[in-house]
């Protein structure tokens, strides 16, 4: 048997009925890519070169994130090979992913960037897209939290947002969230409440679901018109965590406001922005050392 026969079959049998489906297209994406870069290892001849040497084409082309996930789905496949002894030996654990690692880069836009960005927004609050763009702003959601909104997750008399699913682009359908931890109750401004109220509506759609380009092209030019560099709507989300590490807001309180599973992830990503706190705080704490 082929490892893409055993892996769609291991997929249909193991995988496939606890998945959702922007998962299971992961998985899809998994086969195309064994066919492509795996063709013609079986399970009778699997060795650890032939593995490493497939692995490593595919690295050349693809960044170390889709690497490992191409390996972790093959690897627990072949596992479970060896439990069916339909394998005899370990082939697979010495195989290890060796793209490079990109750097992550958090693109956010600055504190009076965002105090300016904000009053537009407001100002035009009018323009479907800029309510989008609002709510990720003062929200820190993910653009599909934000489109999955219905009139229920608003409760007005305690100016909260629920967030307990999303909006996948992928299959146009909405979805649960990334995982448990994204399923999380934020408390909004009076502000953003009362603007965004006359638009929520029962039975209605609250944010609109453009495509791609189209909403890149339209954050470009909103950003534009307040003179500040093209950020991609993602970035919208690390402003918020920004601006609030920016104002003292504790990296604890932002961690559970992203929906981050722990403060290890808030740290990861924003480490830069910490760094730069520390020195101010770094210099607060001698000043008030300093008795003579």
């Amino acid at each position: 048997m082929s490892l893409e026969d055993y892996f769609k079959r291991w997929f249909e049998n193991y995988k496939k009925a606890d998945l959702r489906e922007s998962s299971i297209k992961m998985y899809q994406t998994t086969m195309m890519n064994i066919n492509k870069y795996f063709n013609g290892i079986t399970l009778s001849n699997l060795s650890t070169v032939k593995l490493q040497k497939s692995l490593d084409e595919f690295c050349l082309t693809h960044s170390l994130g889709s690497t490992r996930m191409l390996w972790a789905h093959i690897k627990a496949s072949l596992i479970d090979a060896k439990v069916d002894r339909l394998v005899r030996f370990d082939t697979w654990s010495r195989v290890k992913p060796r793209a490079e690692k990109a750097k992550r880069i958090v693109s956010a836009i600055s504190a009076t960037e965002f105090k300016r960005f904000s009053d537009y927004l407001y100002e035009n609050i009018d323009n479907d897209l800029n309510r989008l763009y609002l709510t990720a702003l003062e929200s820190g959601a993910r653009l599909g939290e934000i489109q999955a909104l219905t009139y229920s997750d608003f409760n007005f008399e305690k100016n909260t947002i629920s967030i307990s699913k999303s909006y996948s682009r992928a299959i146009q359908k909405v979805t649960d969230t990334k995982n448990t931890q994204s399923h999380r109750v934020l408390t909004m401004t009076d502000q953003y409440m009362n603007a965004i109220k006359p638009f929520v509506v029962r039975h209605q759609d609250i944010f609109a679901k453009p495509h791609p380009s189209t909403l890149a092209r339209d954050l470009r030019e909103t950003l534009n018109d307040v003179d500040i560099e093209y950020h991609n709507f993602h970035a919208l989300r690390h402003s918020h965590a920004s601006f609030l590490l920016h104002n003292g807001v504790s990296i604890q309180y932002v961690s559970k406001r992203l929906g981050h599973k722990n403060t290890k992830i808030t740290l990861e990503v924003y480490a830069h922005m910490l760094t730069e706190e520390e020195k101010n705080q770094n210099d607060i704490a001698l000043s008030a050392l300093e008795f003579s």
